[in-house]
């Protein structure tokens, strides 16, 4: 495919972009930092519409990169957001699936998975309280500690941004060297109580120094095995 087809393509896939939105140049021009006359010569089959115009516009729009050089309208998936609201209804956010590890500082390290990310929908992702790409973890459960809600090998989504402990949630939890899945509820005395779904692993209380000794790592808001 030369250049001048390219551009065709990614003409026609902007103007696509913008009438499924109701955008007007005028936005258009706004989201991308141009100025109108810039955004209008975008249309103009004589322009050059190169490489690096559409990568910036791809991103300034959150679009999935390499969206307008596509000649195919297949599902729409990007890691190019934060918020779930920046997301649009049509495309999908992409979440990173990477392992936990506690580093020697005790700081907790993501890990790549060496895995394709997974998609979620917009709408799916403000009902589960997410507020930022860059909190959620997409991992495998380790152990048959949370039998049967979560068995060994599962996948689970937890979100890092949710770390107030909601009596019954499970969360990723620091306990010592270890990251562990917890279904996790504060006592009346204001310690924490460390269940397992499998019965074969005891419950723990946790008191006074230990319990402010624990970190919790985040929520689980998805599971899937």
């Amino acid at each position: 495919m030369d250049e001048k087809e390219l551009a065709e393509i990614r003409r026609e896939n902007l103007r696509r972009w913008m009438e499924a939105r109701s955008m007007t140049g005028t936005q258009l021009a706004e989201k991308i930092g141009s100025g109108r006359a810039y955004a209008s010569l975008l249309f103009n089959p004589s322009r050059y519409f190169g490489e690096k115009a559409a990568r910036h516009i791809e991103e300034k729009l959150r679009m999935p990169k390499g969206y307008l050089d596509s000649s195919t309208k297949e599902v729409l998936a990007t890691d190019n957001w934060r918020r779930p609201e920046e997301l649009d209804d049509e495309v999908f956010g992409l979440v990173h699936q990477v392992g936990m590890r506690v580093a020697e500082d005790g700081s907790i390290q993501s890990v790549p998975a060496r895995l394709p990310p997974l998609p979620f929908d917009k709408r799916w992702l403000i009902s589960r309280s997410v507020t930022a790409s860059d909190r959620l973890r997409i991992c495998r459960v380790p152990n048959a500690a949370m039998e049967p809600y979560l068995r060994a090998g599962d996948v689970v989504m937890v979100d890092s941004a949710q770390t107030v402990i909601q009596d019954g949630e499970v969360y990723a939890i620091r306990h010592g060297d270890d990251i562990r899945l917890r279904r996790l509820f504060v006592t009346v005395d204001g310690g924490i109580q460390l269940r397992s779904d499998n019965p074969a692993h005891p419950t723990e209380t946790l008191t006074g120094e230990s319990a402010c000794k624990l970190v919790v790592v985040g929520r689980v808001i998805w599971r899937a095995g």
